[in-house]
């Protein structure tokens, strides 16, 4: 269960008539599931109209998954969604289990590419939500487009995310410019797997910057800030001014203390 769509662990809430666990009461939310335990032979619930209050209470839900973009494609009242889903358990080829092959549409096609396949839904390996994937659009007649990015919330904020139009020689912050607009036309090269491409990246910090990192040769410590879950951190290479230290971690939110392994020199 979860409260605030951030975990991940399942957990029941329970309640006993008296007394509950994990947030359960005697009041269900609406559309709320719920499980009975009954002792006789052939069992039946009922509920009246009088058993409803106006007692407002917690709804129990799946968490939302986490690192995930997502992408639609619009031209007037006419849409096609595609996915980018960095996961646990993905690779960066296609897995079946977590996968989805674009079907074609009677009007244009957004997709993503992964090896050869075109994918509605492209899960990859997390591998600190990085790398670069090709955005596809087939069967798209001329005329004026917008790509709107959202769901990108997911990511930590240690996640860069931006687009380059090839075409154009453009490229945006997805963070922070949710709608693209782009033309098609005759030309080839104005559609296809050629003209926008998706570049995930670490953003890089300032260890002074979040407390003042004190330490010589051997280890350091990084306190984590913002959201809860587990770390993936990389040290990438010290700054050449005094005083800073580099590194990059991936899309896994902070949890607690991190060691930072081999730094030569920094202080604080």
């Amino acid at each position: 269960m979860s409260t605030d769509n951030t975990q991940t662990v399942h957990q029941y809430a329970t309640w006993n008539g008296v007394t509950g666990t994990n947030g359960g009461t005697q009041y269900l939310a609406l559309g709320q599931a719920f499980w009975v335990r009954a002792s006789g032979a052939s069992p039946v619930l009922t509920a009246s109209e009088t058993v409803k209050t106006a007692t407002q209470t917690t709804y129990f839900r799946v968490a939302a998954p986490e690192n995930l973009l997502r992408i639609t494609m619009k031209l007037g009242n006419v849409r096609d969604e595609a996915v980018v889903h960095f996961r646990e358990d993905a690779t960066n080829g296609f897995d079946a289990h977590a996968d989805a092959l674009k079907l074609p549409n009677t009007t244009f096609n957004l997709s993503t590419i992964a090896n050869t396949s075109s994918l509605a839904i492209n899960s990859l390996a997390l591998q600190g939500c990085s790398g670069s994937i090709k955005i596809n659009i087939t069967n798209a007649a001329a005329g004026s487009y917008t790509l709107n990015f959202s769901d990108y919330e997911s990511f930590a904020n240690t996640t860069a995310i931006t687009m380059t139009d090839n075409l154009t020689a453009t490229t945006i912050d997805v963070l922070t410019t949710s709608t693209y607009n782009f033309t098609v036309t005759a030309v080839p090269n104005t559609f296809g797997s050629g003209r926008f491409v998706l570049n995930f990246a670490s953003k890089k910090y300032d260890a002074t910057a979040t407390g003042g990192i004190v330490c010589t040769e051997g280890t350091a410590t990084a306190h984590s800030v913002g959201r809860t879950g587990q770390w993936s951190l990389q040290l990438v290479r010290i700054a050449r001014q005094p005083g800073s230290i580099d590194w990059k971690h991936g899309c896994l939110h902070d949890a607690s203390d991190l060691t930072i392994y081999r730094v030569l020199r920094c202080s604080g």
